[in-house]
């Protein structure tokens, strides 16, 4: 049975997932807006293709994650290839 942190998942502490994210913000994406749901934080790999805990803990690593507009990232949703 393997276990680790969130802080070790995650591979950075939550002042470094904030950093990662706004160094990835494009278009109207603000730490503002998202509260209004204007954007969301996006698994580049997604949750689904998870099948082992080393792929847990390389999808939720900081650097699968980014900011995407919620329209956007309903076109990526609608794909539903695996990407693994």
């Amino acid at each position: 049975k393997k276990t680790l942190n969130f802080n070790e998942i995650l591979g950075t502490d939550k002042e470094g997932l904030k950093n990662h994210l706004e160094s990835l913000f494009y278009g109207d994406i603000t730490w503002e807006n998202y509260t209004e749901k204007v954007w969301e934080v996006d698994h580049i790999i997604p949750i689904r293709d998870i099948q082992t805990f080393d792929d847990l803990v390389r999808i939720f690593h900081y650097t699968n994650h980014q900011p995407l507009l919620v329209e956007d990232h309903k076109k990526k949703s609608a794909n539903k290839t695996p990407l693994l």
